[in-house]
């Protein structure tokens, strides 16, 4: 099945990498946004709750990502949608961008900023944003460079991140130490 990954040719929608792909997208944004509404709803007290909450959309926002770049057009349903029945309409590239900013910027001010093992921080949702506005002109049709910049530079000066004096060790089974990688 390699082939049908890693040649460039007669690729079609059958293309099982691209299945396994869009499915694992659209499992991950259910799962989250019910997490969401459960968070949200409950009344036992969880500790780091608004935290946990920001963590799982920062997750269905990176899996929209995934469903932007990839795919260019797909269907947003959030915490609110669960339960219901109706159809929701077919989102475009651009609709899909403007959602998946604005879920970022809203938790960037929420998330933490202490950076732990398996878990998405305040770094993480400003790299995604970087790379998002990298490509908005193909996501968008407005060209965001410049905010491209200055969340790239947010993650350089205020993340703490550097180069791993061993290139190797960023591949390595205990990588979660590594000064440069951003989400392990």
């Amino acid at each position: 099945g390699l082939d049908q990954l890693t040649t460039t040719s007669n690729w079609n929608p059958n293309n099982k990498f691209f299945r396994y792909l869009y499915d694992r997208a659209y499992y991950t944004i259910p799962q989250a946004s019910n997490l969401i509404k459960i968070l949200k709803s409950t009344t036992v007290a969880v500790p780091n709750k608004e935290n946990h909450i920001a963590e799982l959309r920062f997750l269905r926002a990176l899996a929209y990502y995934y469903v932007i770049d990839c795919f260019g057009k797909g269907v947003i349903t959030t915490e609110d949608d669960i339960n219901t029945s109706t159809p929701k309409k077919e989102s475009t590239r651009k609709e899909l961008f403007e959602f998946v900013e604005s879920e970022l910027k809203d938790i960037e001010g929420t998330i933490t900023a202490t950076k732990s093992y398996g878990k998405a921080d305040k770094h993480v949702v400003r790299m995604l944003l970087a790379k998002l506005y990298l490509n908005a002109e193909v996501y968008s049709g407005t060209p965001r460079y410049d905010d491209a910049l200055t969340y790239t530079k947010k993650v350089i000066d205020e993340g703490g991140y550097t180069i791993a004096p061993k290139f190797v060790s960023v591949f390595s089974g205990d990588n979660d130490t590594s000064p440069e990688i951003i989400y392990t």
